[in-house]
């Protein structure tokens, strides 16, 4: 983790307590629940978005393209980590054999104060066959400043034998000072065009 940087005078004005959260990521790929967000035209991402204790969102697309080449291409950090909201950011692989890929990323936000928090992410394979497949990421954060209570996410990416298109849908949740459904719209937005582009072995658009 980078080094804590929120003192203790800003700390003890804005909220009780600033010390660190450690909150593992529970073991294997569950779902966190159903998505809600219907299917839209090909290559375009709905949204519905909502609050229970935390601000939650569905997204759902529909996109052409490999999905083995979009898997593929999800293993790197930078293209599914919301760095474009990020001011500092260093990615360590994890060597587990349960996931076909693991990382953490240790996260920086200079906003006010600099808030540092760590998200552990895992990638598998749940479903691969003559049917379709179903490969599932799942994101949370694990460690790091208590501003941020809570986030968590899904990816899930299939295909169907009948189809050729590739099924998206993602979720998200979070609970955090300063945190709103309109900057979990934009990375969200963001990370599919990622995976549009991917899938099309396409340049990945710039940060907006």
């Amino acid at each position: 983790m980078f080094a804590k940087t929120c003192s203790l005078a800003v700390c003890l004005g804005l909220m009780p307590g600033c010390g660190d959260n450690i909150d593992p990521l529970p073991d294997g790929l569950t779902s966190l629940e159903a998505n809600t967000a219907p299917v839209g035209a090909l290559g375009q991402l709905q949204l519905v978005d909502g609050e229970d204790g935390y601000l939650w969102l569905h997204g759902r697309g529909r996109l052409p393209g490999n999905v083995v080449a979009l898997w593929r291409g999800l293993q790197v950090p930078e293209r599914v980590v919301a760095t474009c909201r990020i001011n500092r950011y260093q990615f360590n692989p994890i060597a587990d054999e349960q996931y076909d890929f693991s990382f953490s990323s240790d996260n920086e936000v200079d906003n006010v104060v600099t808030v540092d928090w760590q998200e552990t992410w895992r990638f598998g394979t749940l479903r691969d066959d003559a049917t379709g497949s179903l490969r599932r990421i799942r994101y949370q954060k694990t460690e790091g400043s208590s501003f941020i209570s809570l986030i968590e996410g899904q990816i899930d990416i299939s295909t169907d034998a009948a189809s050729n298109d590739i099924d998206v849908q993602l979720i998200e949740h979070l609970d955090a000072i300063g945190g709103g459904v309109s900057d979990m719209q934009k990375s969200m937005q963001r990370r599919f065009d990622i995976m549009v582009a991917v899938a099309q072995g396409a340049p990945v658009p710039p940060c907006p």
